[in-house]
């Protein structure tokens, strides 16, 4: 059964931060050219670059990888016999 906010395999709070990116980039979209000007004039250059925004990805697969990681973790605590077996091993082949 799923607790509240939550479907399967995805927390309702990452259709929330997803839908904080999307409007973060789409304000950044619309003030590209405010943005483009201020650059330009910064650097002092008479031609800006486009200015193109898109999600970071990287992120996104960090954040995965980080709660595959705690979620193994947990499972590693919940067994002392493997966390004992794992120790006597380690002595024996000299490993910390």
């Amino acid at each position: 059964m799923l607790g509240a906010g939550e479907r399967a395999g995805r927390d309702a709070s990452d259709d929330v931060q997803a839908e904080a990116r999307e409007r973060a980039i789409e304000a950044l979209a619309r003030a590209s050219g405010f943005l483009r000007g201020a650059a330009a004039r910064s650097l002092g250059l008479r031609y800006a670059p486009e200015l193109v925004f898109e999600p970071d990805t990287e992120v996104d697969a960090r954040e995965k990888v980080e709660r595959i990681l705690d979620s193994s973790k947990r499972r590693r605590l919940k067994s002392p016999q493997r966390n004992e077996r794992i120790a006597r091993i380690r002595r024996r082949t000299g490993h910390r």
